[in-house]
């Protein structure tokens, strides 16, 4: 069999397949993704809820593993870490181990690297003390309907010391439920007063009433009160 030959026949039996995929109801894109997955990149896997923030003298344990479609996944086992070299930019925030296990040090910015031959991986993070605190602005706010109002989170340390922010704080405000029909009692939340939008922290008034902003991680929450006229 000459190469043309082989050629034809492995188009084919890919063709076949993509056929078979779509002749069942299975777009071909996702059999291209399910393809992919046998030549899947390395990956960077971590926590992200314990890297923003990162508390001193806690640590994070940093995996290698391979992309899955869009997420990066991780295996049980520990011996790929030790193949790379691990490093930080931020030797006064962090410091990494051989085995990519990351401990705090001082409030910061981080980012660890991962390098083995001619590939590099990297993550970023916040490191902040054990005593950190945190405020929502404003406390306390009056909008009329239509208007757009946004919600800032300020960190600080146990002297007042502002922190970097972390990206990834949530809002949110009282979970609205729709009542059932012929239920014996009403949902506890009116309808939403506030809309969330695209962009972070911002809500639209939508109706006159009081509603509470809440602004929370971990065991860390903050609560604003907004009035809707």
């Amino acid at each position: 069999m000459n190469n043309k030959q082989k050629e034809f026949i492995g188009f084919g039996w890919v063709t076949a397949i993509v056929l078979s995929f779509g002749f069942i109801g299975i777009p071909v894109w996702n059999f291209l993704g399910f393809v992919s997955v046998f030549d899947s990149s390395p990956c960077l896997k971590y926590n992200s809820s314990e890297v923003e923030p990162l508390i001193v003298g806690k640590t994070t344990k940093l995996k290698i593993g391979t992309t899955d479609f869009s997420e990066c996944m991780a295996g049980d086992s520990t011996q790929s870490e030790k193949q790379w070299v691990w490093s930080s930019d931020s030797a006064g925030v962090v410091k990494v181990s051989a085995e990519g296990i990351v401990t705090g040090i001082a409030p910061g910015n981080f980012a660890v690297f991962a390098k083995k031959g001619g590939e590099t991986l990297s993550m970023s993070g916040i490191v902040y003390p054990p005593d950190w605190t945190l405020r929502i602005l404003p406390e306390v706010a009056t909008v009329r309907v239509g208007d757009r109002i946004t919600f800032k989170m300020i960190f600080s340390d146990s002297k007042g010391r502002l922190l970097p922010p972390v990206t990834n704080f949530p809002f949110s405000t009282p979970y609205y439920q729709q009542s059932i029909p012929g239920a014996p009692s009403k949902s506890p939340h009116p309808e939403p007063l506030l809309a969330e939008t695209k962009s972070a922290g911002t809500f639209q008034a939508l109706r006159p009433g009081t509603v509470t902003i809440t602004g929370g991680m971990g065991d860390h929450t903050r609560e604003a009160k907004v009035t809707i006229k």
